[in-house]
């Protein structure tokens, strides 16, 4: 029983010291949506960019806006060789929906949306879907405060 321990150990520290080395490949990784064989949707989450609005690097996870936020929104770490791709989001509150449709270049690996949403925005729960190139990628929830 105390060799299967040490094997699992040894185990668990190999692929910890592989990906910390940035050995293991983005290929090994599952994404989280195929587009298509040219554009990986590697993740996507929603929160606050800090420091700089235009480095998408710079962003902490959140599901909350507060009054001291600055600016909220989404990225999508993506694995792609083109120059421009089709964003489409629909935003909505309590039966009022905004939508909209954009080309973006991706920043860093990165496809995403700021905005500064505390500025004349009501409190309450907030929903958005995401689509690129008409793939359907995820619904975003999140409370302002």
């Amino acid at each position: 029983m105390n060799g299967t321990i040490i094997r699992f150990g040894l185990a668990v520290s190999v692929a910890g010291v592989l990906s910390v080395n940035g050995l293991a490949s983005a290929k090994d990784i599952t994404p989280l949506k195929v587009v298509a064989p040219d554009l990986v949707i590697e993740s996507a989450e929603q929160g606050e960019f800090v420091d700089d609005p235009a480095d998408p690097r710079h962003f902490k996870p959140s599901n909350t806006v507060g009054k001291q936020s600055g600016l909220f929104g989404w990225r999508m770490k993506v694995r792609t060789s083109r120059e421009v791709i089709l964003v489409q989001e629909t935003s909505s509150r309590s039966g009022q929906a905004n939508a909209f449709a954009v080309k973006r270049t991706p920043k860093y690996g990165y496809l995403f949306v700021a905005r500064d949403i505390v500025r004349g925005v009501s409190p309450g729960d907030y929903s958005s879907t995401v689509l690129v190139e008409n793939v359907p990628i995820r619904t975003f929830k999140w409370t302002v405060k």
